[in-house]
């Protein structure tokens, strides 16, 4: 694995880091994000919105449905231009958008809860045991 990315849910009232500050929940940055790809006639309907805060800046990743019968090169120009329409809301540093061409494949909000402590201890033991040893380390017991 070369990659990792954590999502952390930031709770109403709590702070990124101790010294940030919230620009905006994510509900009202989803928001903005589909009042700015309203007028775009190209985009059909908006999948999901996803907000990352990665240090004092915010991300986006969309998820934009287009007419199937378009070309490729069609859909890539929907999609440059929901880009330069997100990122030009103040509250929105980098957006990625994805187009959606299959109708029947519509994303659903995903529901998940926390996971306990001890979930969280459980998987990081076993993705240790699967991890190989490291060059010129040994295991003791």
């Amino acid at each position: 694995m070369s990659e990792v990315l954590v999502h952390v849910d930031v709770e109403e009232g709590e702070a990124l880091t101790p010294s940030s500050e919230v620009t905006l929940p994510p509900e009202r940055i989803e928001a903005g994000v589909r009042a700015a790809l309203a007028p775009l006639a190209d985009v059909k309907g908006v999948a999901h919105v996803l907000v990352h805060y990665l240090d004092r800046n915010t991300l986006v990743e969309v998820q934009v449905h287009v007419d199937p019968g378009l070309r490729i090169t069609e859909a890539r120009d929907i999609a440059r231009r929901a880009k330069a329409a997100i990122e030009q809301l103040p509250e929105v540093d980098e957006a990625h958008v994805d187009v959606e061409i299959n109708e029947e494949h519509r994303w659903e909000r995903l529901q998940y809860s926390r996971p306990s402590p001890s979930a969280i201890a459980s998987a990081a033991a076993a993705a240790s045991a699967m991890a190989p040893p490291l060059a010129g380390a040994s295991k003791t017991a």
